[in-house]
């Protein structure tokens, strides 16, 4: 004979069951290890270690770069720099313009990290300066 509100516990089971699967998915996708995860389920204290916590960040978007810099400058800092566009390209620009324009040595600032940069190292003397300060 049936007793008490089956239809309410299937229920309540399946709402268990799907919040224990998403926190096995996000555990797992931070890189825990099964101790953790048992520590977790089981309510006691867990020690996070460091590769955890980067992957915790990692899922919400935040690189290991980032955290640092928060922790040394400020979350404010690292929070504009994460946001806001890179100024490489303006400042490697000003370099080599001063630099040519100047008596300064034109090094090839904006070609470095781009696919160009072996016009530098080929024809306007990287390799030269490498075999010079040798």
């Amino acid at each position: 004979m049936k007793k008490g509100n089956t239809r309410g516990a299937a229920k309540a089971a399946a709402e268990a069951i799907s919040k224990i699967m998403g926190l096995g998915l996000v555990f797992g996708a931070a890189n825990a290890s099964t101790d953790m995860i048992k520590d977790t389920l089981y309510g006691r204290p867990i020690k996070r270690d460091e590769l955890f916590e980067d992957n915790l960040w990692r899922l919400a978007g935040i690189n290991r770069y980032i955290v640092n810099k928060a922790r040394r400058e400020g979350p404010a800092k690292a929070t504009l720099e994460m946001l806001l566009p890179p100024t490489a390209i303006f400042d490697r620009g000003w370099q080599d313009i001063s630099a040519i324009v100047g008596d300064g040595e034109y090094k090839g600032a904006m070609l470095q990290g781009t696919p160009l940069d072996m016009v530098y190292w080929k024809y306007l003397g990287g390799l030269d300066k490498i075999q010079d300060s040798k």
